[in-house]
């Protein structure tokens, strides 16, 4: 999982490239907490991942991932300064 997660940032694939080729298999397998470790893990390209972060929330959002959804939102608290409207798509920032 992180050697596919690695090509999606070095190929700056869209979010949707994201959530159909990781998030979506991630939570049916079990591995979307190992996939968002593995994400707040990687200190240097925060920057790039905001997109990714934010499609997360909306996709656990959409498909009544409530629980998960606040799992979530408590590890984005671990770092305040991602904690960002996931839901509104004029704050998601493009780089």
């Amino acid at each position: 999982m992180e050697n596919a997660f690695q090509y999606l940032i070095e190929k700056k694939c869209s979010s949707d490239v994201f959530v159909e080729s990781l998030l979506v298999p991630g939570l049916r397998n079990g591995e979307f907490y190992h996939l968002l470790e593995y994400m707040l893990s990687m200190e240097r390209s925060q920057n790039k991942l905001y997109l990714y972060y934010a499609s997360i929330g909306k996709y656990l959002e959409k498909n009544s991932y409530l629980n998960t959804l606040y799992d979530f939102q408590l590890l984005m608290k671990v770092k305040p300064h991602y904690c960002y409207f996931f839901f509104t798509d004029h704050a998601v920032i493009k780089y």
